[in-house]
């Protein structure tokens, strides 16, 4: 009664304790494909959190650029209420700005959508336009101001109809030319 006795190692290739994969099987090696394919939760996760933050960058990036679209676009109107403004003193008769005769100064306040057209009534209106004249302060030496009788300063203040506190103040300056 002789039994053989155990292989003290294992066939090359074989490790005693973690048998060979079953090569063979294919539900164990689709299972191995699938999960070398697959993310994890933690790679999900942090890939999550690197769009969120972009897309948060990009909300305050398009925020700024609104606000700054905006104020572009205020300047510009008030920019072409103004050269309208300029181009109808130009016509003025200058006594018009001397002795406040005339339909030119009683015409103010005046109101304006936001295309620069002149409105009828404030309720159609974004900008309100009013104007005050005062005669022309010329530089001299020593820093003084002379005040000129053929000059006139027209101060131009345009404002927001909505919004009392958004305002911005322009100067326009006329001159004698003899009519």
């Amino acid at each position: 009664m002789f039994s053989p006795s155990p292989e003290p190692f294992p066939p090359i290739g074989v490790s005693a304790r973690f048998p060979a994969p079953d090569t063979n099987s294919t539900e164990t090696s689709a299972r191995n494909r699938a999960s070398s394919r697959a993310f994890s939760l933690v790679e999900v996760v942090l890939a999550l959190g690197v769009v969120s933050f972009a897309f948060v960058s990009l909300l305050g990036l398009m925020s700024a650029g609104y606000s700054g679209l905006r104020e572009s676009t205020a300047t510009s109107l008030q920019s072409q209420i103004l050269q309208g403004l300029s181009s109808e003193i130009q016509m003025l008769d200058y006594s018009v700005l001397t002795d406040g005769t005339g339909d030119f100064r009683s015409s103010f306040p005046r109101f304006y959508d936001d295309e620069g057209q002149r409105q009828d009534t404030k309720e159609s209106a974004l900008y309100q336009v009013t104007i005050s004249l005062a005669p022309a302060g010329i530089p001299v030496a020593g820093g003084a101001r002379k005040t000129s009788s053929s000059a006139r300063q027209i101060s131009v203040k345009i404002s927001s109809v909505n919004d009392a506190n958004s305002w911005r103040k322009y100067n326009l300056w006329s001159v004698n030319n003899g009519r």
